[in-house]
């Protein structure tokens, strides 16, 4: 297979080590042609000169294979000298980066968000956890949410992403911490407590609803309560179950002087893990049992006498397949337990002070790749990046939604239409460069520039992949004004869909047509970065007042921080 060699730039290199080629085949062109009428071309604009450079011996593959099996990321909280961050480590302990890097603030307890573009946290001041804050994948957008009207921990997120449900100690009662559920929209409003005191004729000491967990189906809150255990000052807990208006609480426990610590639904809802123990002064294992609280199963089988109180596990996330736990183990750091083979690997992280509360993410694309637009929408306008970053575009013009190589997608007339996105840090690629996009063009191309993918505006130009004439141009400035430009050798025909590629490994410039190398060159000694923003369907956009607008279907577009070996 192709080794895939990924360096993403701000950090990110670390995640993204030698992985094995995607099983998936070589790209193959689908003829079918679009039923969409397309307005006639633009007048003629002039093209990028090119600066000609002399043919190396190519150290780019025959053929293109674009790999996009998901895969899935833990964060955590952890230290390795100063405060704690944010971390982000792949399911088998490698790739290991701090997130947040904040040397100012104590950061704990990462959530994702429902997409995975987001990682959200507490931050502490003073001792206190004062707000939720959140971050992208890129390191961008930190950013407080709210502040806790009291001390609160513990949050979890509804499956809409509009709610926080979260644990606030309302007061102390001899020494105890009396606690309750509350929730608030993600914006801050809205502020509603879910859980009271129900009393009783042997109440609990100071009663302490804790750990909220919001089912997969957004039906229930999955919590712990000490309520029904006399005297007790947060010490023995039950699970119970409740409708996301606090009504309708089921007790889901009831097997005496359990320690329960931590739970959490498994992703089709159907069973909770938990963490706890028969009696205070046993350790700790992990359980499974089904969602109305029967078949209880002992996953883990390290209890043994502990004359401390209470050791074990502490936190648990699910693998968004079912398949695995994460969890964090008491003086162990992190760890993984696969549920088939009872097999447990620990510490995930080596080398860290501490690690605690692992967060498993959903499912993401590669992380090399930076940017996805797939121009399924069908509707509205904007083209929703499908990558892990998030980076959206705004439509600009007119562009028509009309069937696509698969899905929707977009029709461009080439006189005023194209998507805008934002300039953004893991598109300011330097090194390592894979540009690909499903290509209709429903008459032969004039002479002017037919902007595909580009980053590229007078004295920032950086890369870009166009239609000239009857074949396709990739174009690299290693200043921002020079220019290196690449040419195919075959020309792309009208009336069908093409599959094109350009790639750049720092070495060699290379095009494909339908997976296959077409033409190869040398390049540049880098990409310049700049500050251009990146558009679909148009290139040098501005420049004295036009762009050099693309008229045809684009799909599946594709940035990538990444090239082919050969």
């Amino acid at each position: 297979g192709i080794g895939v060699l990924v360096i993403l730039a701000g950090g990110l290199a670390a995640l993204l080590s030698a992985r094995p080629a995607s099983s998936e085949p070589a790209l193959v062109p689908n003829k079918v042609k679009p039923t969409s009428a397309l307005p006639i071309p633009s007048e003629q604009a002039l093209a990028p000169q090119a600066k000609p450079t002399a043919t190396p011996p190519s150290t780019l593959p025959l053929t293109l294979t674009l790999g996009r099996d998901p895969i899935t990321l833990i964060a955590f909280e952890g230290s390795r000298a100063g405060s704690a961050d944010i971390y982000l480590v792949r399911p088998d302990g490698t790739g290991l980066i701090n997130l947040t890097a904040n040397p100012n603030a104590l950061e704990a307890q990462p959530h994702w968000s429902v997409d995975g573009r987001q990682v959200y946290f507490l931050q502490e001041e003073n001792g206190l956890f004062s707000g939720l804050y959140r971050i992208r994948l890129d390191r961008t957008g930190y950013t407080k949410l709210f502040g806790w009207e009291q001390q609160s921990s513990q949050y979890n997120f509804s499956p809409d992403g509009e709610w926080v449900a979260y644990t606030v100690v309302t007061g102390i009662v001899t020494g105890c911490p009396k606690c309750a559920i509350f929730k608030r929209r993600v914006d801050g409003t809205e502020v509603i407590q879910l859980t009271e005191e129900v009393g009783g004729e042997f109440p609990p000491t100071a009663q302490c609803d804790a750990t909220p967990q919001w089912s997969p189906d957004g039906s229930r809150i999955l919590f712990q309560s000490n309520r029904h255990h006399a005297g007790a000052c947060g010490t023995y807990y039950d699970l119970y179950t409740m409708r996301p208006d606090g009504t309708d609480v089921t007790q889901l426990t009831n097997w005496g002087n359990w320690v329960i610590m931590y739970a959490a639904w498994s992703p089709d809802g159907q069973r909770i893990a938990f963490s706890g123990a028969p009696d205070l002064w046993v350790t700790g294992d992990l359980y499974l049992i089904n969602a109305d609280g029967t078949n209880l199963q002992q996953l883990t089988h390290t209890s043994q006498s502990n004359e401390y109180g209470y050791k074990g596990y502490l936190w648990l996330s699910w693998s968004p397949d079912g398949t695995r736990l994460a969890y964090e183990g008491w003086g162990s750091g992190i760890g993984i337990l696969d549920l088939a083979s009872g097999e447990q690997r620990v510490p995930l992280v080596e080398h860290m002070r501490w690690a605690g509360t692992p967060a498993w993410s959903p499912w993401l694309l590669p992380l090399e790749i930076v940017g996805s637009w797939s121009l399924d929408e069908g509707t509205g306008t904007t083209a929703r990046d499908g990558s892990a970053y998030g980076y959206d575009g705004t439509l600009v013009g007119d562009p028509a939604w009309t069937t696509g190589h698969d899905g929707t997608t977009l029709s461009f007339d080439g006189r005023d239409d194209y998507v805008l996105i934002a300039n953004a840090p893991l598109l300011r690629i330097t090194d390592t460069l894979t540009l690909s996009a499903w290509v209709y063009r429903p008459s032969p191309s004039s002479g002017r520039p037919q902007g595909l993918i580009a980053r590229w505006t007078e004295g920032q130009r950086s890369y870009a992949l166009y239609l000239q004439g009857q074949r396709v141009h990739f174009a690299l400035s290693p200043d921002g004004s020079d220019v290196v430009t690449l040419r195919s050798n075959r020309p792309i025909p009208k009336g069908q869909w093409v599959h094109l590629a350009a790639v750049y490994d720092g070495t060699s410039m290379g095009i494909y047509v339908d997976g296959v190398l077409d033409a190869v060159q040398s390049g540049p000694a880098k990409i310049f970065s700049g500050d251009a923003p990146l558009t679909l369907g148009v290139q040098n956009l501005g420049a004295q007042g036009r762009g050099d607008f693309f008229e045809g279907l684009l799909d599946e577009v594709e940035v990538r921080h990444w090239a082919p070996k050969k």
